[in-house]
């Protein structure tokens, strides 16, 4: 077989080979080859000269001569693991300007482990080099190892997905340098041209100095120990983890590799309690023999340099004991010895289970009480169910817990027909409450919350029937209020409604039925908050009106509610004082807001109606700034002029709202954004302002 050539065109110093088309004058001494897919190989078919030119024609030719003189190759192959610049290249440079680089390549192979690929070319007799077994056109290449220390795997082999033939370190190498460590046959078109090349191999391997044998877990049991058992979760199965020491022995520096899972490392139990798994190199313990001590285990790891061996132990526990008392049921408390009567209700308290369970050489307590299992030795005194344990009639009986198969405990409960934990207050709160105001609408009600405590520091929350011992609210407290026309109950649940503003703060109180000395009280006012299409007078939080004194001012802030989701359109409103000589009507002075939202007319001083306050009237379409919802007026200033309970009212004489900007209030029928109100009693802003004479000055 006759060599093969590459060519190379430049025009102004650009390599523009791959745009050529080559062609030669006689193809009976040299062809153009198609077997390697790249245009610019030329291949030797006879002795003879020719011209190969850029294009059929051309004057751009190079003269090749094909000759029958025998030549010889030489592979130089080379393991490479990795490659750096030692001169990079620029990263600009002028046009025809040369680049001089430099790359370096290193064999780094001193671990097990280690791979790298192989590289190779051919030093032909005739002094040219040509890389081989790099792909199409470049032979073929053959490596077989010459070494148990190297494995050689071709591409595509023991998941080599390199193009390249890799050669990796052996597990149980030895170190090893030598020029014939791999044989290599190189092949053109199927002829030998090199036979036993060699790749040289260099394998500085550190020896194995020391080993360390340690079992991750601080602590096993038995298999099936309750100790294994949650939640006190010792295993009874470890990993084992085997550790070797090398040292280099050029630079005498040491290094440790984890060698678990090495194949040559034979683990051994050297106590009866445990067993070891070398395949997946854990320790069992088998048996409860060395419980309180400890389990021994050892390995043995194989190097050309010979055996290392290290041991190691693990601490062996077991639950050694186990303690039952018995705390406070549904929750908090303390312990507890003894059941008693619950105060006023007249049943017997319950009381919860606690069962933890100690290991053996002080290794921790944990408590089982969820985990374990409960009786009782007789069930006319006490009752058990899951952890409660529920009093039935006067005596003592035995509690027994189990926990897992033979962890038990056994603790005495003494049940007594007497209150021995009573109720130390009464917790109860009406939620909502902000700065002291109940506000709410008319007749609405709330929901509260009744919590009881005893001595103990037992916890009841009450509800509105027994629960799993817990009595019902109704059976322990009661509620009161001292203003029941504003603020009152609708149940024995203690469930609020709010009827009317209140005059003064309301005291609503739950007290325990059996003592009246235990109680808790709330201190609101009750105000009124406005439904859709009413009117509110008087503070939003805080009392309606506070309490004022003879020629005061008392102020009254109007409020309109259209409804979360429209705008105010419409409204005339009357508003007056029940009484004559409480309020003097030709003192009020109305103020409107600084910017209004919604413009009004007020009519004060009204001449022949004393007891008319103002008549209000206004009308306006909404445009895109208009909030929707409630609507502050303005506030009306008047002058209070006589002592008692002044009560003021209102008449809605109409009221219209609309739900968007563009709804035709005038339609008819009227359309769905649109709503009214005609001849409607004021109910939020209904109240009574409280007067004094002003004639008590109080002096500290």
């Amino acid at each position: 077989a006759y060599q093969s050539a590459t060519l190379t065109v430049y025009a102004d110093g650009v390599d523009i080979t791959s745009q050529i088309t080559f062609v030669v004058d006689s193809s009976s001494a040299t062809m153009v080859s198609s077997s390697t897919g790249l245009n610019n190989v030329v291949a030797g078919v006879q002795a003879g000269t020719t011209l190969v030119r850029t294009y059929p024609g051309s004057p751009v030719s190079v003269s090749v001569t094909t000759s029958d003189t025998v030549v010889t190759g030489e592979v130089i192959a080379r393991i490479v693991t990795s490659m750096t610049w030692s001169d990079p290249p620029t990263t600009s440079y002028g046009y025809a300007a040369i680049e001089d680089v430099v790359v370096a390549y290193e064999n780094e192979m001193n671990t097990e482990g280690d791979s790298g690929l192989i590289f190779a070319q051919i030093l032909w007799s005739d002094g040219q080099y040509q890389d081989v077994g790099c792909g199409s056109g470049t032979g073929t290449t053959s490596y077989v190892s010459l070494l148990s220390s190297i494995i050689v795997d071709a591409p595509g082999q023991n998941g080599n997905s390199d193009s390249f033939t890799r050669a990796t370190v052996a597990q149980g190498a030895d170190p090893i340098c030598t020029e014939q460590g791999i044989s290599v046959d190189v092949s053109f078109c199927g002829t030998n041209v090199v036979n036993q090349g060699f790749v040289p191999i260099f394998l500085d391997l550190p020896l194995a100095v020391s080993a360390t044998l340690a079992v991750d877990e601080n602590r096993l049991a038995e298999q099936g120990s309750d100790a294994t058992l949650s939640p006190i979760n010792v295993k009874s199965t470890s990993k084992m983890r085997l550790i070797v020491t090398f040292r280099d022995t050029t630079t005498q520096v040491e290094t440790t590799r984890d060698l678990t899972d090495d194949s040559r490392a034979v683990y051994s139990a050297d106590s009866a309690c445990a067993a070891v798994d070398n395949g997946s190199d854990e320790v069992t313990i088998v048996d409860n023999s060395c419980n309180r001590g400890n389990a021994d285990v050892s390995v043995a790891i194989t190097f050309n340099t010979g055996v290392l061996t290290a041991s190691a132990s693990v601490l062996v526990v077991d639950v050694e004991d186990a303690t039952l008392d018995f705390v406070g049921y549904p929750s908090g408390g303390m312990t507890f010895t003894a059941i008693g009567l619950i105060q006023c209700d007249n049943t017997y308290h319950s009381v919860n289970t606690r069962m933890r369970a100690i290991l053996s050489n002080g290794r921790g307590t944990f408590t089982v009480s969820s985990q374990a299992t409960y009786s009782s030795d007789n069930n006319g005194i006490a009752f058990v169910s899951g952890r409660r344990v529920q009093g039935v009639g006067p005596g003592d009986a035995e509690i027994t817990g189990l926990f897992g198969t033979s962890t038990t405990a056994v603790s005495i409960i003494t049940v007594t027909d007497s209150v021995i934990d009573p109720v130390n207050r009464v917790q109860w709160t009406i939620p909502g409450i902000v700065s002291e105001t109940y506000l709410d609408t008319i007749d609405s009600t709330r929901s509260t919350n009744t919590v009881i405590v005893f001595d103990s520091g037992l916890t009841f929350s009450l509800g509105s029937t027994a629960n799993n011992g817990v009595p019902a609210i109704s059976s322990m407290v009661t509620f009161l209020t001292d203003t029941p026309f504003a603020l009152d109950y609708v149940d024995l649940d203690g469930t609020t409604q709010i009827k009317a503003n209140s005059i003064n703060m309301a005291t609503l109180t739950a007290q325990l039925i059996c003592d009246t000395e235990v109680f808790d009280t709330e201190v609101v006012a009750a105000n009124l908050d406005p439904e859709t299409l009413d009117v509110d007078l008087g503070n939003e939080h805080g009392l309606q009106f506070e309490t004022v004194a003879v020629g005061d001012t008392i102020s009254i802030d109007v409020r309109a509610n259209p409804g979360s989701n429209a705008y105010l359109r419409s409204l005339s409103l009357v508003v007056e004082v029940a009484s004559l000589g409480l309020i003097d009507a030709s003192t009020a002075v109305w103020t409107a807001p600084g910017v209004p939202i919604f413009p009004v007319t007020v009519a004060t001083n009204i001449p022949g109606e004393p007891q008319r306050l103002f008549i209000l009237s206004g009308a306006a379409a909404p445009t895109g700034s208009t909030p929707k919802g409630e609507v502050y007026l303005g506030t009306l200033n008047v002058t209070a002029s006589g002592t008692g309970n002044a009560a003021i009212y209102g008449d809605i004489q109409s009221m219209e709202t609309v739900q968007t900007i563009s709804c035709d209030i005038s339609a008819v029928p009227k359309p769905s954004c649109y709503a009214s109100v005609e001849s409607e009693a004021v109910v939020a802003g209904a109240g009574v302002i409280d007067i004094g004479d002003g004639a008590v000055v109080f002096t500290p």
